[in-house]
């Protein structure tokens, strides 16, 4: 019988448990408490309404798990402490190891699950945070056992009834605001992520050895340093530089040492599949692929290594050199050094972070290649800016979701993202580099759907996706570029990046003809068509058509 002390007890040592397991989470960037304040703008009911839902959601997760320690002794509560014992070693090692406090993520679930032959070097490699991580989990496991034993509750039905609420509820919370489940505990945490990936089929890529490249180039490269840009949900007709009504790049506008090729098409309507085609080459001829022969096929890096350029990867988006985009150890053998972030905060200057980087990489004598991954535009928009900058209002509060209600809101918002994290970077790189025998090649990796099309999913659809997803800009910096070489404009797509900086790094057309058409040597037809890729890369997918002016 349950008395009220000990229901007192139990209520105290919940409480307790709490406190403690909330206090440790708030020592990441998605810290819990954080979280709460994101969630609860704009300040009022609205803003309470959905703290109190993520507060009641992570209180239900939290007491599933205090209900299972609690158990009745079994085969269930031994397979579950079994289960947790597990899951909490693999969420410390990651926390210890990314040494941001965000514990394990879905890319490196995926990531594991491919380099499988790599596990022996990561456990030599990380015994260090293993060994810690197995101290404080059998730790805990003895705590547990001592406190069992002066609490008398033991359940049953209670924990398997809510074990798959949760696991369902913590899903739920995932597919609406990842930054928010980053916080919930791991037991939750790391089925979720796995089921995420499982149902994207994440975990049916066999990453493979590149193969080797034997060819060089007849000529000189045409630059000494050449940098590819990819910036993020970058929407190219939303640049004033190409006739948008709204002034999103002032600083561009009046820039000489640029041209926009108008609005181009993107591989993908999202990250990963434009990503994997900027950096390999991949025609759309090439999808699906569902051999993965295109995981073999030689890589830019490669290309840029056998011209003599020192390659740079540098990527805003990932903590800690995590890899993302369906990269992997093979290609980093190419990689002469690959740059992260570190401090994570503000999320606005972290592509400022990467400038005083490429000035001094831009200082050596060598050839340079740099790859450049830009945090940029990516949701929610309201994080991209500081409020002082904002120069179009009424905005979206933070973390507002995108109604056609808000639109009009939703699209201040969002342009006061671009003229900050677009504009402004440039604007700030371009005042600390020269371009004297410098390129500068910039894209997005997809564009924006904001509210259009009877939808209000930004982008990533693999039905019938609206072609604004895949709107993006090209832009080429370079000291008077105008006068060296005549663009075209509209009629340009991510399958021409690869050959065009082949092109610029002295290939023969011959070999980047087996590509695609260059920028710079290659008069484009206004009559060739564009399209775009939407869905699994590797599995089911969709060929879309942007603009339907001739046969791609």
């Amino acid at each position: 019988m349950i008395t009220k002390k000990l229901l007192s007890k139990y209520l105290l040592l919940f409480l307790c448990s709490l406190v403690v397991f909330v206090g440790i989470n708030s020592l990441s960037n998605f810290a819990f408490l954080n979280i709460m304040d994101v969630l609860y703008q704009p300040h009022g009911p609205k803003g309470l309404l959905k703290v109190s839902i993520y507060v009641a959601s992570y209180l239900f997760v939290f007491a599933n798990l205090i209900f299972i320690l609690f158990m009745k002794n079994g085969v269930i509560f031994k397979i579950l402490i079994f289960a947790l014992f597990i899951l909490l070693n693999v969420d410390i090692v990651y926390y210890l190891i990314d040494k941001n406090g965000t514990g394990i993520s879905m890319h490196q679930i995926v990531l594991a699950y491919h380099e499988t032959s790599h596990i022996l070097g990561a456990f030599w490699a990380y015994s260090g945070a293993i060994i810690i991580s197995l101290l404080i989990s059998v730790a805990v496991l003895f705590a547990i056992k001592i406190i069992r034993k002066f609490i008398d509750i033991k359940f049953f039905y209670i924990p398997i009834i809510m074990l798959p609420l949760s696991l369902v509820g913590s899903y739920m919370v995932f597919n609406k605001s990842a930054y928010a489940a980053y916080e919930y505990p791991f037991f939750t945490k790391i089925p979720m992520y796995i089921y995420a990936a499982k149902h994207n089929g994440y975990f049916d890529i066999k990453f493979k050895a590149r193969d080797a490249l034997t060819i060089r180039p007849d000529g000189a490269a045409k630059y000494k340093n050449i940098i590819l840009i990819v910036d993020e949900s970058v929407r190219g007709d939303y640049l004033s530089l190409n006739g948008f009504n709204m002034q999103t790049t002032p600083f561009l506008d009046t820039y000489d040492n640029v041209v926009s090729l108008g609005i181009a098409s993107s591989g993908g309507n999202n990250s990963a599949p434009s990503q994997y085609i900027i950096r390999n080459g991949v025609q759309m001829r090439d999808l699906p692929d569902n051999k993965f022969a295109t995981l073999a096929i030689p890589n830019i890096f490669q290309y840029a290594k056998n011209a003599n350029f020192h390659t740079y990867y540098l990527d805003s988006q990932v903590e800690y050199q995590q890899l993302q985009n369906f990269m992997s150890s093979y290609d980093l053998e190419y990689i002469d050094e690959y740059f992260t972030i570190k401090e994570r905060k503000p999320f606005y200057y972290l592509d400022r972070k990467l400038i005083p980087k490429i000035k001094t990489i831009l200082s050596s004598k060598d050839h340079n290649f740099i790859y450049i991954v830009k945090y940029g535009s990516h949701v929610p928009w309201k994080m991209n800016y500081p409020e002082n900058s904002a120069t179009f209002s009424p905005v979206l509060e933070n973390m507002e979701s995108v109604e056609f209600s808000n639109r009009d809101r939703a699209i201040n918002t969002y342009v006061n993202s671009l003229r900050w994290s677009m504009d402004g970077f440039f604007k700030e790189l371009l005042s600390n580099i020269s371009l004297d025998d410098t390129i500068i090649i910039y894209t997005s990796d997809h564009g924006i759907n904001i509210a259009e099309s009877g939808t209000t999913m930004h982008y990533g659809m693999e039905l019938n996706p609206p072609k604004t997803t895949a709107t993006v800009p090209i832009l080429l910096f370079a000291k008077d570029i105008t006068s060296k070489y005549k663009f075209d404009k509209n009629i340009y797509s991510h399958f021409m990046i690869f050959p065009s900086v082949l092109d610029l790094m002295g290939y023969d057309k011959d070999i980047y003809h087996k590509y695609n058409y260059s920028f710079f040597s290659d008069s484009v037809s206004r009559e060739q068509a564009r399209s775009f890729y939407s869905g699994n890369v590797f599995g089911n997918g969709y060929k879309n058509v942007f603009d339907s002016k001739g046969s791609q």
